[in-house]
């Protein structure tokens, strides 16, 4: 799978090692707490790890489409070990409240 297609030049632009054993892939849809991310290896299903929800501070913390992520394989399913920094976010104020 040719993560290029899904910007992988821009987060090694960002700084990221090319020749790192660390594996990233890309999250192209979310169901709950289930994941599922492109990587190297095709499309697979993942989710957070323990650590990772025990140190969340904000539920912006967790993975959301669009989102690179820091993978490692587990047993069943690849486990997600950390967030890539975001570059862009799109947000929207709370429902029912009107901007002035």
């Amino acid at each position: 799978m040719l993560l290029k297609e899904y910007g992988l030049e821009k987060l090694y632009a960002k700084g990221f090692d090319k020749n790192s054993e660390k594996l990233f892939g890309r999250v192209i849809a979310q169901y709950n707490k289930i994941y599922t991310i492109i990587s190297e290896f095709g499309e697979k299903k993942a989710r957070v790890s323990g650590k990772f929800v025990y140190e969340a501070l904000r539920i912006s913390d967790f993975p959301v489409v669009g989102d690179w992520v820091e993978l490692r394989k587990g047993s069943d399913d690849n486990i997600i070990e950390s967030v890539i920094p975001r570059m862009n976010r799109i947000s929207r104020s709370a429902a029912g409240k009107r901007g002035n």
